[in-house]
Parts: C-alpha cells; structure tokens; sequence
C-alpha cells in the first residue's frame, strides 16, 4: 500500500517540476535540437569532433607513408634501369657501326638522347 501512494506522489510531484518547468520556459519545449548553439542560428562542431576527425586523418596518413616509400624507391629503380638500358643499346650501336667501345658518351649521342633522372 505504501508502494501505491509513493508512486502517486513520484507522478504528481513530477508534473508539479515539468509545469514549472514549462512556466520558466515559456511553454517552450527544446529537448536539445539544435547542436552547439551559441547564438541563434549558428552552428557548429564540437572540439571532441574536430579531434576525433584529425586523429582518424593522421593515423591513415602514417600508416600509408611507408608504402608510399616503396613505391618511390621502385619508380627511382625503373627509371635508372631504362636509363642504363638506354645506354647499352647505344653502345650496342655505335660498337656496330665503329668497331670501337666508347670512351666519352659525346658519340652516342646519335643513338639516344639522355635526360637527367626526375626524381
């Protein structure tokens, strides 16, 4: 029984606070609908949100540098083994032509044009 009237005094006690409640508001009910709102009608983020974003950036970010590393070293190595190759078959061509091993690259110039490496 005293159960009962604990309950009934919880509910009409709760109605007494919601009506005050509502009275202090003007009979404006706001259950947080806007975010961050420090004036009207301005939004925006929070800080905890900003830092979770830069977190979650700079941790793929580090993560992918190593490979990206690879990948650089190994377009350095192609480009070199083209450019020695290059240079090769230029001295295949002119050793036709002369009989003769290049001492100076001047010569070969009429085989391949040389470039200096891009990276």
């Amino acid at each position: 029984m005293t159960v009962l009237l604990h309950l009934k005094l919880d509910k009409r006690v709760k109605s007494e606070m919601l009506s005050m409640i509502y009275k202090f508001m003007d009979g404006k009910k706001l259950f947080f609908s806007k975010k961050n709102i420090f004036c009207e009608g301005q939004y925006g983020y929070t800080i905890v949100e900003i830092l979770l974003v830069t977190l979650i950036i700079s941790l793929t970010i580090t993560s992918f540098l190593p490979l990206f590393g690879a990948v650089i070293n190994k377009a350095r190595q192609k480009e070199v083994t083209l450019i020695v190759n290059s240079v090769l078959k230029a001295v295949k061509a002119n050793y036709s032509l002369t009989s003769l091993l290049p001492t100076k690259i001047k010569p070969l110039n009429k085989f391949a044009s040389w470039h200096k490496c891009i990276s």
